[in-house]
């Protein structure tokens, strides 16, 4: 059965990927945007999805780098560490598939029966890229160097201190808070 979405807001989301050049797929059966993104971390890319349905959207990142399921400290130390991540945080979160490793971070937005305009969708579309970037390095120090969870925060939300952000800022314009998670 096909996903019933609302072709207005798949129409904003397209308008969107196209203002920015983007190559992507749009699964028409079941709403789904998808496109791969470059990141500035360890993790190297991740794979968007943007799912569209009736009333809002969904973002979701997908990690190339997956927890192995057959170690149960490596699990537990990843669940621990995004656990600890989605402390807090206002919009979105971090999830990790038991069965399968997989780690992924994803935002939604309800619009009800108003229509987004192609800034909100870029909003999540970065938060989810952000999210993805800023605690990527500390997702592979976890699965794959044994890195305690607790460091791995600290490092992941200390690390941009002083450095400046990827957002383009249009002459005086301050960063608005909601952009991030």
């Amino acid at each position: 059965m096909a996903n019933e979405y609302n072709l207005a807001i798949a129409n904003v989301v397209r308008e969107y990927l196209h203002s920015q050049d983007w190559h992507f797929n749009w699964d028409e059966e079941k709403g789904v945007f998808s496109l791969g993104m470059n990141i500035h971390c360890k993790l190297k890319n991740c794979k968007i999805y943007i799912h569209i349905y009736k009333d809002g959207l969904l973002v979701r990142a997908i990690s190339p780098v997956y927890a192995d399921i057959e170690d149960p400290d490596v699990m537990s130390r990843t669940a621990k560490y995004l656990h600890m991540a989605n402390y807090g945080l206002r919009n979105g979160n971090f999830e990790l598939d038991i069965s399968d490793g997989e780690v992924a971070y994803k935002t939604y937005a309800f619009f009800a029966d108003e229509l987004p305009t192609v800034k909100i969708v870029e909003r999540y579309v970065d938060i989810t890229y952000f999210m993805m970037r800023d605690y990527g390095n500390g997702l592979v120090s976890v699965i794959f160097a044994g890195a305690d969870p607790a460091a791995a925060i600290r490092d992941a939300e200390n690390d941009d201190e002083g450095e400046e952000t990827d957002l383009e800022l249009q002459d005086d314009e301050e960063i608005d808070p909601l952009r991030l998670s």
